[in-house]
């Protein structure tokens, strides 16, 4: 029992600090920034030689479509050689040869080149370089960082 003349004062435990969003979400995004370069690393010799084969598939596509234009062209010939008597009278009268036939330009898909943006930073981390090894080094450093330094602190119960 206490004494009404002997009063302690209360003294109030501290209250829990205020855990900031901002320590976590900076570590998860330092790992998420040491992963996507360590990826970038990793994938771009594949995505490199990816990009080369899907630019030459398009280039074999319109090779592919320019051939497919001769042939359609070429039966045309064929078949006005055959059936149009008219056309055979001109080409018989040398108003035109039958080379200047065969050897007319056809037009061809003339499709642009588009090379993305990530290409030219992925052909330099393709290849074994300092530019190479720093991004790796740079990827190390944040993960080591998010766990050192970023780390949560452990609460005594």
């Amino acid at each position: 029992m206490s004494r009404s003349g002997d009063r302690t004062p209360m003294i109030e435990s501290p209250a829990e600090p205020q855990r900031s969003i901002l320590v976590p979400l900076a570590f998860w995004m330092s790992l998420l920034s040491s992963a996507t370069l360590f990826a970038a690393v990793s994938l771009a010799p594949r995505v490199v030689e990816w990009h080369a084969m899907h630019l030459a598939t398009l280039d074999r596509q319109q090779q592919l479509v320019r051939i497919e234009r001769q042939i359609q062209q070429l039966e045309k010939v064929t078949h006005s050689l055959e059936y149009d008597a008219q056309f055979r009278k001109e080409l018989a009268a040398g108003d035109f040869s039958p080379g200047d036939l065969l050897a007319s330009d056809v037009e061809s898909p003339n499709l642009p080149l588009v090379v993305p943006w990530y290409i030219p930073a992925l052909r330099a981390l393709s290849v074994s370089g300092d530019w190479r090894r720093r991004v790796l080094w740079l990827a190390a450093g944040l993960c080591v960082f998010a766990f050192v330094a970023l780390r949560e602190s452990a609460e005594v119960a």
